[in-house]
């Protein structure tokens, strides 16, 4: 009779076990779009923010602009990888 209680339970557990993962997920994908969101804006309202202070510099600033602006968004391409690898 134990055995057939504990194959029950453990039913249970695999069912939410994929309630889970896309809690999971939505989770990843939240987090992963908020963070460089955040991370683009700051990055882009301080490069303004210069060259509006010293417009000369504007062809100084502007690469290293986009340059971290590409970077910030690679952490969220990664999170959209993360969200493909789980099940």
């Amino acid at each position: 009779m134990d055995n057939i209680e504990t194959t029950k339970a453990a039913v249970e557990v695999a069912k939410s076990a994929g309630d889970l993962a896309v809690l999971a997920k939505a989770i990843i994908i939240g987090f992963g779009v908020m963070g460089p969101a955040i991370g683009l804006g700051l990055i882009f309202s301080k490069g303004l923010e210069g060259i509006s202070r010293n417009p000369q510099a504007a062809g100084k600033i502007t690469p290293w602009l986009l340059m971290g602006a590409g970077m910030v968004e690679l952490f969220g391409l990664a999170s959209i990888g993360f969200f493909f690898l789980l099940k």
